[in-house]
């Protein structure tokens, strides 16, 4: 029997949560490595918008009620420089897009996640 949708999108939001409990992408402040680095594309910026995104407290960090597509989101930075971390968000995101709970075009295309994940398995 296949697994409900809200089942299964608890489950991936639980394990992304899990992965970036860790603190990958480096957050201090309400702000990622990269944001701090001077890179205005980061992925609570909206470069095309003029701002942050309207759920980011600059002070406690997001503020949206389990955005699973935010917590799969794979920067420039995290696959530089956390390679297994952004391998694991990829698999969970293709997971998700398979699934039709977030939309491929927001993630990335799912070729490319599994060549991200596949450069880390070596």
């Amino acid at each position: 029997m296949p697994t409900s949708l809200p089942i299964l999108y608890d489950r991936l939001y639980q394990q992304a949560a899990e992965v970036l409990a860790s603190n990958p992408c480096e957050i201090h402040d309400g702000q990622c490595a990269r944001g701090r680095s001077g890179d205005i594309n980061f992925c609570c910026h909206l470069p095309f918008n003029a701002g942050f995104c309207e759920n980011l407290d600059l002070t406690t960090g997001c503020k949206a009620d389990k955005p699973l597509w935010c917590r799969l989101y794979i920067c420039d930075f995290l696959k530089e420089t956390k390679p297994r971390v952004a391998a694991t968000l990829a698999t969970l995101a293709s997971e998700a897009i398979t699934g039709g709970l977030v939309p491929e075009y927001f993630i990335g295309k799912k070729q490319y996640l599994a060549t991200v994940v596949e450069a880390n398995r070596r």
